[in-house]
């Protein structure tokens, strides 16, 4: 879907634009002959905003001393006036690891894409609804070592110090759809809805 978005090629036999069909196994390769299919249609909707390193809906980048490893969390609003704190979650479910998600860094200037799934060690309530979110985004920051590597490190440096950190990063809220479809195809010709 993405490389039709950027340079226009094909969307896959199975897709129009908006959803995805379950294949269907035509029973002839008869191209003159068209069908009308019954399937599943699938789709997913992301709803995103953006959000800053202050402020209600802030969110918190910690890094590990060795810079290959980072901590991730957002304040979200849940319905009402309370919030939930939802961590990467990763760092949940290894809470012996040094921060939650790893990274490869090395000394300069370094851009990473972040995208990962939220969760709540608060409670079950808060986990749940964490877990309907995911956090999104890109930082770029220059990275300095600090110290060489003790031999017994698995890290090219244990200290490095970060600048010139910026970031950008969003909340999103993915809604999945599922649905019925009658599709009209032929042996040679991808399905129309």
């Amino acid at each position: 879907m993405m490389s039709n978005q950027t340079a226009h090629t094909p969307l896959p036999r199975w897709t129009d634009g908006i959803n995805a069909y379950l294949p269907v196994d035509l029973p002839s390769s008869n191209s003159s002959l068209s069908y009308r299919i019954s399937t599943h249609a699938v789709s997913a909707d992301l709803q995103c905003h953006a959000l800053s390193p202050t402020g209600p809906s802030a969110y918190n980048m910690t890094w590990s001393d060795h810079g290959h490893s980072i901590d991730l969390s957002v304040s979200v609003p849940k319905p009402g006036t309370s919030r939930a704190v939802c961590t990467d979650i990763q760092d949940n479910y290894n809470p012996t690891r040094n921060a939650g998600m790893g990274i490869y860094t090395q000394q300069g200037r370094n851009a990473m894409e972040i995208g990962v799934l939220l969760t709540s060690r608060n409670d079950t309530e808060a986990d749940i609804f964490c877990r309907q979110h995911v956090l999104a985004g890109w930082v770029r920051a220059d990275f300095t070592a600090d110290q060489p590597p003790r031999p017994e490190s698995n890290w090219p440096y244990d200290v490095m110090t970060m600048s010139n950190i910026t970031s950008t990063m969003m909340l999103c809220t993915p809604k999945l759809m599922r649905g019925d479809a009658t599709s009209k195809s032929t042996a040679t010709v991808k399905c129309h809805v």
